[in-house]
């Protein structure tokens, strides 16, 4: 679903808002999940929040808001916060002043709505989220032969809850490193196919790994990449 918005209210919100039917809410966060029982104020959330459990879920993937509110089994999605700009006022709030708002004029986003089943790390709501906020690059070129076939891959990541977060050049050298992260609280062994050959790497509950791709396979460093892990 997308929407497009003219907003020109004060001190209002917008939200868009779904009986879930389950008061069993999931939010996900930088590199991690989270189980959240709050009231009826706002609170931060990161691509996705859904609710169920195992045995049916409703998820709802997003790729420009960043809060919601629940009450029971009712989720609002915050399309828009009408408040003041860097608003550290001391005094009273004048009402007549005039105020700079936020989030005036026309805003545009896009929310889908997924049905599931299973573990939050089966359900493959982190992966729908990714793939929406991350839509891939086209490249157009010339009709010719080639010497590739018409799909390949130089990587595959699989693992239940676990997700790439940066693929990139080593910060000391020409190698290729990974940073990969378990975001479902769960004890996993990814496998991890590059260019042809398959690695193992088991992982923590909501652990972070950096991994450099050697000649000889893959070796764990510090997250700022400056040592290995012994």
């Amino acid at each position: 679903m997308r929407y497009s918005v003219n907003w020109n209210e004060k001190f209002m919100v917008l939200k868009l808002v779904s009986d879930t039917k389950s008061e069993n809410i999931t939010v996900s966060s930088p590199f991690s999940t989270e189980t959240r029982n709050e009231g009826e104020g706002d609170y931060p959330m990161g691509e996705w929040i859904c609710a169920g459990d195992d045995d049916g879920r409703i998820a709802f993937l997003c790729n420009s808001l960043f809060s919601y509110s629940r009450k029971g089994s009712k989720i609002g999605l915050s399309i828009l916060r009408s408040c003041i700009y860097g608003d550290l006022r001391m005094g009273e709030f004048e009402p007549d002043a005039d105020h700079d708002i936020l989030e005036q004029g026309i805003t545009e986003g896009t929310v889908r709505v997924l049905m599931t089943k299973g573990t939050i790390g089966e359900s493959g709501i982190a992966a729908q989220a990714a793939a929406l906020n991350n839509p891939p690059i086209v490249l157009c070129d010339a009709n010719h032969d080639g010497i590739y076939g018409w799909t390949d891959q130089f990587m595959k990541l699989c693992g239940d809850g676990v997700s790439l977060s940066a693929l990139k050049e080593w910060e000391d050298g020409t190698e290729d490193v990974l940073r990969v992260y378990e975001y479902a609280g769960k004890s996993v062994t990814a496998s991890l196919t590059w260019l042809g050959k398959t690695y193992k790497i088991a992982l923590a509950p909501y652990e972070i790994k950096t991994l450099k791709v050697t000649e000889s396979g893959l070796e764990e460093l510090y997250i700022i990449e400056d040592l290995p892990i012994a």
